[in-house]
């Protein structure tokens, strides 16, 4: 059996990665894997970011996501060998394996730009064949679960400054209360409201910092349209929440763009994001504005 697996350290490009950054390229090649009839196999995950200001060592933080995602676990004793080849070299191993009926597990660790080049011009195929939705029914989530049924659940993803994050003052990753305020996130609010009218809505502001950072946009709740903050709460528990909601808004992070891989419902980005999203993602512009005739 041939098995295909990448990078799942956080640390091995000299400096820490989140755990967007590094996960997203394994859900690509866990797409591949199944389109070409392979397993995908996985080391756990090691030196994960953002576990300075959450209460833990590196090693639970990362571990959190190795049980979370539930990867099939790389063998140690089966053969792992770095490949360099292309696309169609990768096709030859595996028909060759497949027609000799080779007995032996093999596992062939590919590189992100091999991931890059293959599986983000095929999102859109991965989707439409349901990979995606198998990697998310797989989640091993034991924490609780909030989405209300008979609402319309909103995941909204504003992502806040950090202790160990990039630098608030990088505009392109339009930070929380630098380059995006809560006059932004409530015309968004307002723009549901009137898309939405006849529904009743809960929309979840999944981010992090104090309460009274968010209360201009907490006072737009209504009784059908009800607004939670969903502030510094398991990193887990957000993946899954803005994996399964019905209507998810990206910001600009990995964090975002990895739910945006795994959730099956409306998805809304800026026009100006700074990742490929798949072709149905909804884009408005920079003041959250939807375009004409927009439905959900």
């Amino acid at each position: 059996m041939i098995y295909l697996t990448t990078n799942t350290d956080g640390w091995v490009t000299g400096s820490s990665e989140g755990i967007g950054s590094v996960c997203q390229w394994n859900l690509l090649l866990n797409c591949l894997c199944q389109d070409l009839r392979v397993q995908f196999c996985a080391d756990p995950f090691t030196n994960i970011n953002h576990w300075q200001y959450n209460d833990m060592t590196v090693q639970e933080w990362s571990y959190q996501f190795t049980s979370f995602f539930n990867f099939k676990r790389k063998y140690v004793d089966v053969p792992c060998y770095d490949f360099d080849g292309s696309y169609n070299d990768l096709v030859d191993i595996i028909h060759t394996s497949q027609i000799l009926s080779k007995p032996e597990d093999t596992i062939y660790k590919v590189s992100k730009q091999f991931i890059v080049q293959n599986c983000l011009k095929r999102m859109d195929e991965f989707s439409a064949k349901g990979y995606f939705s198998t990697i998310r029914d797989n989640l091993n989530y034991q924490g609780e679960k909030y989405f209300e049924e008979g609402r319309r659940n909103i995941s909204v993803h504003v992502r806040a400054s950090n202790s160990a994050d990039i630098p608030p003052n990088v505009p392109s990753m339009e930070t929380y209360g630098v380059w995006i305020g809560q006059g932004e996130i409530c015309n968004l609010i307002e723009n549901f409201k009137k898309v939405l009218y006849n529904e009743e809505v809960t929309l979840h502001i999944h981010s992090q910092g104090d309460e009274s950072n968010f209360d201009e946009i907490k006072s737009a709740e209504t009784d059908s349209f009800k607004i939670e903050l969903k502030l510094n709460r398991p990193a887990t528990e957000d993946i899954y929440h803005m994996s399964h909601a019905d209507i998810l808004v990206l910001a600009k992070s990995s964090y975002s763009w990895m739910a945006h891989l795994l959730n099956g419902g409306c998805i809304i980005a800026r026009d100006n994001y700074h990742q490929p999203l798949r072709s149905t993602v909804d884009l408005v512009d920079q003041h959250y504005n939807f375009r004409n005739n927009v439905k959900f």
